[in-house]
């Protein structure tokens, strides 16, 4: 049995940088079918914090799994450009299912903008791939 990937794009996420991460796992996983599902699932509105501008990402990833559960899905990366944080936390890259077979990362603190400095697109694109490597 081959070993399935799907991303899912979590709210409006760049259509290239999702490209980069398919093109990433599957160098990792050479033999696994990686796919970016043409699906957008909306970030959950309850999962936004006001007061901290924040999305919760154990709310989203939640929701992830729901999604797997009807799509029939082994292993779903939810892709996000949302500030996500974690309770006793600032904020988080990601959060996974531990053990599962669903997992979140945000690309939003990764982008060079975020720190004041000039936009540098392949930056971002190689740092949302090392996020993806690093657990």
């Amino acid at each position: 049995m081959t070993l399935k990937v799907v991303i899912l794009s979590i709210g409006q996420v760049d259509v290239e940088a999702l490209r980069f991460v398919q093109r990433g796992l599957k160098q990792v996983f050479p033999k696994a079918e990686v796919v970016v599902h043409e699906t957008v699932m909306p970030i959950p509105s309850k999962a936004y914090n006001s007061f901290r501008r924040q999305y919760h990402s154990t709310h989203i990833l939640a929701k992830i799994s729901n999604y797997a559960r009807k799509a029939e899905a082994k292993h779903v990366l939810g892709v996000s450009e949302a500030d996500l944080y974690a309770p006793s936390l600032n904020f988080v890259f990601g959060e996974a299912q531990c053990p599962g077979k669903v997992a979140l990362v945000s690309l939003f603190r990764l982008k060079p903008e975020f720190y004041g400095e000039p936009s540098d697109k392949q930056l971002f694109l190689q740092r949302a791939l090392k996020r993806l490597y690093t657990r």
